[in-house]
């Protein structure tokens, strides 16, 4: 499989970033919902807030390296073509999950930094950004929670939108972002 995007799908690592953000952003959703169950006070609560924290700036390291790879290389196209009201709403949401893959990360560092707690990744303490205010980061919190409900429903909705593609219009938008023996599967079911 080439590195970069062609005609037939997306490249090894384009397809590499989308599954690995993947992964990782439904992992950061579980951790932080166990998190919530988690006895107040405890070493497990703390312990999944700082996985919960690691895996948000690797998102948010990982998110800009995608971006510029997205607009550096040219989208695979969708056969048949979208209706245009569903590739402005497919973009609309593509764009929304870039934006809370960006902003959640900020929100959640400026919140942990503006209750008094340093923000480390891999070992490095984060340099601080923010001034220590208790109102402040119940604020931010809350915002961060609120956005963090958002990016559950537009996961929720892009699988459900790959799985329209790929049982009901049965075109190749989910089989640009697989490998090859797994488009051609796809592929050929959809030719059916």
């Amino acid at each position: 499989m080439a590195m970069r995007n062609d005609e037939q799908g997306y490249g090894s690592v384009a397809r590499t970033l989308h599954w690995l953000m993947a992964l990782l952003v439904i992992g950061t959703i579980l951790v932080a919902e166990a998190r919530g169950y988690a006895p107040r006070g405890s070493d497990l609560k703390r312990g999944l807030g700082n996985v919960h924290y690691q895996i948000g700036v690797g998102i948010f390291i990982l998110v800009w390296i995608r971006l510029a790879w997205r607009l550096r290389e040219a989208e695979p196209p969708i056969t048949p073509p979208l209706p245009p009201w569903q590739r402005t709403l497919s973009h609309l949401g593509s764009w929304a999950l870039y934006a809370l893959m960006i902003a959640l990360p900020v929100l959640g560092i400026l919140a942990r930094q503006s209750e008094g707690a340093a923000v480390q990744f891999l070992g490095w303490t984060l340099p601080t950004f923010i001034a220590n205010d208790k109102a402040l980061s119940r604020q931010l919190e809350d915002v961060h929670t609120f956005f963090g409900n958002v990016m559950i429903w537009l996961v929720v909705l892009h699988i459900a939108a790959a799985l329209y593609h790929a049982l009901v219009r049965r075109d190749n938008a989910v089989a640009r972002m697989v490998g090859t023996a797994a488009r051609r599967s796809l592929t050929a079911r959809g030719a059916e």
